[in-house]
């Protein structure tokens, strides 16, 4: 028995004299060890405070419990690392630091956010928050309501699609071409009234893609019709305020226009599709008022069109009683 415990004696004093200084298990068995925090210290070492110090951030490499090699330190000194210190920060929504110094409005928003994070408002039970217009309740396109065509309809949908080659205007909700200016305008005179039965003219004048011009492919205003193809443009200044009405003709007076030709009006200077007040292809009635100048523009709907003729008949309702010079 004697001999046993002579032989116990080493190990013993060799286990304590392992346990000096290492950090004991915390009493809560369940603290993970990660929990445990380790203060390393200065790579010139601990400072000499002349009392023993020594605590389990001050223990070497290799003295820390349970780790081989080298243990990886902080760049700061005396930076304490946890478990909890090696979570990588919640990346915030909103990067772009530079879009909130302003913060956008909340004024026309009752519910959602304002688009920096904040909230504007929340919306009564049962009833849902559209978070592009930020209102509650369902919304309701305003295509019809602002004669928008295309584009944004107020509520995150479209109004439709232009049709190519035109593009939609986001700002007007239209859809929009080439509107001008007008190519080579010509000029008729129809200043003075004729006869009743022999009503002004604009006759033998014909289409093709290499006389005419292609400066206007759209007509806004009343009449929004698309017409790629080349037209031909007359000027006239109304001499009275009143009503003019034209008719329409192929090369003769028996002869419709042709199905490819349209007679766009458009109002006052200058000569742009964007202020096309009539249209049509047999009779056209419009009103006028005096001194301001008009343009009859004759369009094509084919781009690849070829020695199509067209005659105007020019009618003045202040030319009615005008009759023939006696012989």
């Amino acid at each position: 028995m004697r001999v046993f415990l002579l032989s116990l004696t080493p190990i013993l004093f060799f286990v304590a004299a392992c346990s000096d200084g290492v950090p004991s298990r915390p009493k809560d068995a369940f603290v993970p060890v990660d929990d445990i925090k380790f203060v390393f210290p200065d790579a010139s070492g601990p400072k000499d405070t002349g009392a023993d110090t020594r605590d389990l951030g001050q223990q070497s490499d290799s003295d820390v419990e349970g780790v081989d090699g080298d243990v990886t330190r902080p760049d700061t000194p005396d930076e304490e690392v946890t478990g909890t210190d090696l979570v990588f920060d919640e990346i915030d929504e909103e990067t772009d630091d530079d879009k909130c110094k302003i913060p956008p409005s909340c004024d026309d928003r009752e519910c959602g956010r304002d688009g920096c994070g904040n909230i504007c408002g929340f919306c009564a039970d049962g009833v849902d928050c559209n978070y592009s217009t930020g209102q509650c309740g369902a919304c309701v396109p305003k295509c019809a309501s602002l004669g928008r065509t295309c584009g944004d309809d107020g509520c995150g949908g479209s109004c439709g699609d232009c049709a190519p080659p035109l593009n939609c205007d986001e700002t007007t909700g239209k859809c929009v071409g080439a509107t001008g200016p007008c190519p080579t305008i010509l000029r008729p005179d129809l200043a003075e009234c004729q006869p009743a039965d022999n009503p002004a003219r604009i006759t033998g004048k014909h289409i093709e893609r290499n006389y005419a011009g292609v400066n206007v492919e759209y007509y806004d205003g009343t009449c929004k019709v698309y017409a790629p193809g080349a037209e031909r443009v007359f000027e006239y200044t109304a001499e009275e305020t009143g009503e003019i009405t034209i008719t329409t003709y192929g090369e003769t007076i028996v002869d419709p226009l042709p199905e490819v030709l349209q007679v766009f009006i458009l109002s006052g200077k200058p000569c742009d599709g964007m202020n096309c007040i009539a249209t049509g292809r047999d009779v056209i009635t419009f009103p006028v008022t005096k001194g301001t100048v008009y343009y009859f523009a004759i369009d094509s709907f084919e781009t690849n069109i070829d020695g199509q003729f067209f005659r105007l008949d020019i009618s003045k309702s202040w030319c009615a009683d005008v009759v023939p010079d006696p012989e």
